[in-house]
């Protein structure tokens, strides 16, 4: 498919549906707004995504693959229940280094989360609260 942007705002969706991940030269997503409370690891299947918009919904833990996308450039996780952002070894040796700009505003991080001092890309960074 050729499809480059998908807007699934306000739709009371549970989880991303299945057929995205087929949707391999999609360059923008926008999830905002519904009740999603997990991404799954094969949004990496997603490799031409430069924009991604997760704000809110009901995540409450990240899979870090989210961070390790080639082209993603802006990554809008605000207004979720996010308490956490860790990374091990693995996962820090296939961060990407194009990620500019990350909103993790108005979550419930007790402090800092650790994946930002990895993201070397990162540009502008927004927790507040």
């Amino acid at each position: 498919g050729k499809l480059k942007r998908l807007l699934l705002s306000n739709n009371r969706l549970i989880k991303i549906p299945n057929t995205v991940y087929d949707l391999r030269a999609l360059e923008s997503l926008d999830i905002s707004s519904n009740l999603i409370d997990l991404v799954p690891g094969n949004i990496r299947a997603l490799t031409e995504l430069s924009f991604l918009d997760i704000s809110r919904n009901r995540l409450k833990a990240l899979t870090l693959d989210i961070f390790c996308m080639p082209n993603l450039t802006s990554l809008d996780l605000s207004h979720n229940m996010l308490v956490r952002a860790n990374y091990d070894a693995q996962t820090s040796a296939q961060l990407s280094e194009n990620l500019k700009l990350l909103d993790m505003s108005y979550n419930r991080f007790p402090d800092i989360p650790s994946i930002v001092i990895l993201l070397q890309g990162l540009e502008e960074l927004d927790l507040s609260h």
